[in-house]
C-alpha cells in the first residue's frame, strides 16, 4: 500500500512510465488506456503504475471531492471485459487538505500483451500509444518467460483419481524414462508426474496436460478435448453423410485410435493399369501425411474453446479444422519455416510418444508426400483468426471419373463423330449419329456423379475432343468447335456450319451439353484440347514460366497462375507428353526444356 508522503513525491515528479495525472473524472477511455499501459509493463521494470485522477499535470490537486461512484466507476474498468486479460489493480481516496484524489494502483501483467478493445497500449516515458510491431513482439517474448502455458496449469476441478496411472506406468514412463533410471525411481507417484509436468504440487492438481495424456476422461473437464470425424458423399456438407465418429479419451489412447484409422480406414489403394506387364497401385491420400496434419491437430490446438478438432472426409478432399490459429512468433509469412508451441508439454510428450520425429520438419515433409502421390501441396489458410485450417486433395478422385467414363466416352463419342463426318453431304442422319455417340459418352459420365467438376475431367473431355476431331475432320468445321467456348452452340451446329446446312438443329440435349461440360471442364484445368484456346493459354503461361526459371516448382507456378497444384500436375505432364519439357533429376531436379 503506498503511503501519503510517497504520493506527494510522485505529485512532484514530472510524469513518467509509471505516473499518469488528470483532472477529468469522466474520461473512461483515457482511464482505461492508461490501466493497459501500466499493466503492459512495457520497460519491464516490474513497479506498479499509478493514475492520480484530481491532479494536474504540474502536480498540484484540483481540489476533488472523490465519490462512491467515482470509485465504483473506476474499480468497474477492469470487469466490463475491455481490458484483456484482467489486470491486477486496486482503487482508493486519498485525501489530502487541497482537496481528494481517485487512486488507480496498476500492477503490471504476468500475460501480456494487455490490450484495451482490442489495442495494445504502452507508456515510454510520459508518452502513451498504441504498441508499434517491436513493442507488440517484446510484450510477447516477455509473457513467455513469465507466464506459463495452459498446459502447464493445475486443473482446479481434478484429482489424482482423474488420472489412469496404471497407462501412465506401463506406456508413458518406458517411453520418456530411460530404462536405468526408471529400474532406480524411488519418488512417489506424485513426485513422479511432478517432474514430468502433469502434476501441480502446490494446488495439489493434476495439470491440464496430465488429464490430456493420462486422463482417464478428459472431456469432462475439457469439453472440445475431442476430434470429430464426419464423412460426406459429395463435395460440401449438404451432402450425405456415409460415416461419423468421434475419437476422445486421453492422446495416448485417442492417437494410437486415430492412426490405425488413418491407415485402414482413410488410405485406399487400387491397381491402375499401365501396360499389358504392369499395374500400379493409386493412392488417396498418403498415410504419413495425414498422420502427421492430424497429429499436428492434437498438439497444437487451443484446449481452451468448448469446440473440437474437425476431421472432414468429401469425396475430392479432406478438410481438418483446428481450433487456434497461429502462435505466438509463427505468422503467415514465416510459415512453417518458424517453430512455437500453443502446448509445449503437450508437444515434447508426443515427440517422446514417437508420433513426431524432428520438429519444424513435420510440413515440409507433408508437403514432399503429397507432390509425389499426385495430390498437389497441402493447402493452408489463416483467414480465421479463431481457427487453423488445411486442405488435402484425393489424388484418385480423378482419376476414377476419368478411367471409369473413359472407354465409353471416347468409343461413344467418336463413333457418332465419325459417322457424322462421313456423311458430309448435309444428311441429318449422320449429324444424329453423332449426337447419339456423344449422348452414350454423357449415360458414361453419370458414372461419375455430381462432383466439383475435376471427375468430368477425363469423360467429358475425351467426349468432346472426340466429337471436336471428328466435326473437324469433316470439311474443317472449325467454327462450330470455336463456338465451344463457354457458349451453348452444340457439336450438332459446328456439323452443319461444315456441311454449309443453313437449318440449325435446334435439339442439343447431347451434343451441345457435353461440348459445354467440356468447356467449363477446360476453364477448370481439364484436358480438353479442343479449339476455344483455353488450355493453350495455360500450357502457354506454364511453359514460359518454366523457360523463365527452369527449377520452379509445381507449387510455385500454381501460386502465380491461381490455380491447383493438382491442375499444374496435369498440364506439365501434357507438356511432357507433347515433348515440349522434361524432367530432370526428381524432385530437386530442373526442367529441360526441348522445344
Amino acid at each position: 500500500m503506498i503511503t501519503k508522503d510517497e504520493i506527494r513525491g510522485l505529485l512532484k515528479n514530472i510524469e513518467n512510465e509509471r505516473v499518469e495525472r488528470t483532472v477529468s473524472t469522466n474520461d473512461t477511455g483515457k482511464f482505461a488506456k492508461a490501466i493497459c499501459a501500466f499493466a503492459n509493463d512495457l520497460p519491464n521494470k516490474k513497479l506498479p503504475g499509478f493514475l492520480m485522477i484530481g491532479a494536474y499535470d504540474d502536480g498540484k490537486l484540483s481540489g476533488l471531492k472523490v465519490t462512491d461512484e467515482l470509485l465504483r466507476n473506476l474499480a468497474g474498468l477492469r470487469a466490463d471485459g475491455n481490458i484483456q486479460p484482467k489486470p491486477a489493480l486496486s482503487v482508493e481516496k486519498i485525501s489530502f487538505p487541497e482537496g481528494d484524489i481517485a487512486l488507480v494502483e496498476v500492477q503490471p501483467s504476468k500475460i501480456t500483451p494487455v490490450k484495451y478493445k482490442g489495442v495494445t497500449y504502452v507508456r515510454i516515458g510520459a508518452r502513451q500509444s498504441e504498441a508499434n510491431e517491436e513493442d507488440e513482439r517484446i510484450l510477447r517474448e516477455k509473457s513467455e518467460v513469465k507466464s506459463p502455458t495452459f498446459d502447464s496449469t493445475p486443473c482446479l476441478y481434478s484429482t489424482m483419481d482423474d488420472l489412469d496411472l496404471r497407462l501412465f506406468k506401463s506406456e508413458y514412463l518406458p517411453k520418456v524414462i530411460k530404462k536405468k533410471v526408471l529400474k532406480n525411481e524411488k519418488r512417489s507417484i506424485k513426485l513422479q508426474l511432478n517432474a514430468l509436468n502433469l502434476y501441480d504440487l502446490e494446488h495439489d492438481r493434476p495439470t491440464v496436460a496430465g488429464i490430456l495424456l493420462i486422463g482417464k476422461d478428459p472431456t469432462r473437464i475439457l469439453f472440445g478435448a475431442y476430434i470429430q470425424y464426419v464423412k460426406f458423399a459429395g463435395v460440401d456438407r449438404t451432402s450425405r453423410i456415409l460415416n461419423e465418429r468421434q475419437f476422445s479419451g486421453n492422446i495416448i489412447t485417442m492417437l494410437k485410435e486415430v492412426d490405425a484409422f488413418i491407415k485402414y480406414t482413410i488410405q485406399t489403394q487400387r491397381p491402375v493399369f499401365v501396360s499389358v506387364l504392369r499395374e500400379e497401385l493409386r493412392i488417396n491420400y498418403p498415410y504419413e501425411a495425414i498422420r502427421e496434419l492430424v497429429t499436428n491437430n492434437v498438439m497444437h490446438r487451443n484446449y481452451q474453446t468448448n469446440s473440437p478438432a474437425k476431421f472432414y472426409e468429401y469425396a475430392d478432399r479432406i478438410e481438418l479444422d483446428n481450433p487456434g490459429n497461429l502462435y505466438g512468433k509463427v505468422n503467415r509469412d514465416n510459415f512453417p519455416d518458424e517453430t512455437d508451441y500453443r502446448n509445449p508439454i503437450l508437444a515434447q510428450a508426443i515427440k517422446e510418444l514417437g508420433y513426431v520425429n524432428r520438429f519444424g520438419r513435420g510440413i515440409r515433409m507433408v508437403q514432399e508426400l503429397l507432390e509425389d502421390n499426385q495430390n498437389g501441396y497441402a493447402i493452408f489458410n489463416f483467414k480465421d483468426i479463431t481457427t487453423f485450417k488445411v486442405t488435402v486433395l484425393n489424388a484418385d478422385y480423378v482419376t476414377i471419373g476419368a478411367n471409369d467414363g473413359a472407354d465409353g466416352a471416347n468409343g461413344g463419342a467418336n463413333d457418332g463423330a465419325n459417322d457424322g463426318a462421313n456423311d458430309i453431304n448435309g444428311s441429318n442422319g449422320g449429324i444424329n449419329d453423332a449426337n447419339n455417340g456423344v449422348n452414350a459418352a454423357n449415360g458414361a459420365n453419370k458414372k461419375i456423379g455430381n462432383a466439383d467438376g475435376r471427375a468430368d475431367i477425363g469423360a467429358n473431355g475425351g467426349a468432346n475432343n472426340g466429337a471436336n476431331d471428328g466435326a473437324n475432320g469433316a470439311n474443317g468445321a472449325n467454327g462450330g468447335a470455336n463456338d465451344i467456348n463457354g457458349s451453348n452452340v452444340g457439336a450438332n451446329d459446328g456439323a452443319n456450319d461444315a456441311n454449309g446446312a443453313n437449318k440449325k438443329v435446334d435439339n442439343a440435349d447431347g451434343g451441345a451439353n457435353v461440348a459445354n461440360d467440356g468447356a467449363n471442364d477446360v476453364a477448370n484445368g481439364g484436358a480438353n484440347d479442343g479449339a476455344n484456346g483455353v488450355i493453350g493459354a495455360n500450357e502457354n503461361a506454364i511453359f514460359n514460366l518454366i523457360k523463365k526459371n527452369n527449377r520452379i516448382s509445381r507449387g510455385a507456378i500454381a501460386m502465380l497462375l491461381g490455380i491447383g497444384t493438382t491442375t499444374v500436375y496435369r498440364y506439365t505432364e501434357i507438356l511432357k507428353n507433347r515433348g515440349a519439357i522434361e524432367r530432370i533429376g526428381g524432385k530437386k531436379g530442373y526442367w529441360k526444356i526441348i522445344q
